[in-house]
């Protein structure tokens, strides 16, 4: 089975720090980077280019809003998204989907601890099956 390699952006750094064992912990995932702010978090996903993102909303020097819409303004691909938040209110999931389109797999309330074990394996088979479908389309299209 393939290995999602994750970057987690918190700005909590005892959440971070949890959740980044959590995911290690969790067979199949590893995290390869992880911040509190938008401007390092970017710089990390163009450097070592995740298979996916979970994303705190509120974040240093912007938000995981401000981070995607940065992405797709220097037209990068947008990897499969997680986000987590505190603030889980219909605001919050209307921006999440209006900015995040097709990469959001999910919008988790916090603490999900309780429920990570049984909604995790959901969101891990939902990342591997787009990520497949991507490299579907990109050898598509070497053919003309």
């Amino acid at each position: 089975m393939k290995t999602i390699s994750f970057i987690v952006l918190e700005d909590d750094p005892k959440f971070r720090n949890e959740l980044i064992t959590e995911l290690n912990a969790t067979e199949g995932c590893e995290v390869i980077g992880a911040s509190d702010n938008v401007s390092e978090g970017y710089e990390q996903i163009i450097r070592l280019k995740p298979d996916a993102l979970i994303l705190d909303i509120e974040l240093f020097g912007g938000t995981a809003f401000d981070l995607v819409r940065m992405m797709k303004t220097n037209g990068e691909d947008v990897p499969p998204i997680v986000i987590i938040t505190a603030n889980v209110v219909f605001e919050a999931a209307s921006e999440a989907l209006d900015v995040c389109g097709s990469s959001l797999v999910k919008l988790i309330g916090k603490p999900f601890w309780k429920n990570w074990e049984a909604e995790f394996p959901a969101i891990k088979a939902v990342i591997l099956s787009r990520l497949q479908k991507g490299k579907v389309r990109m050898l598509m299209q070497d053919f003309p």
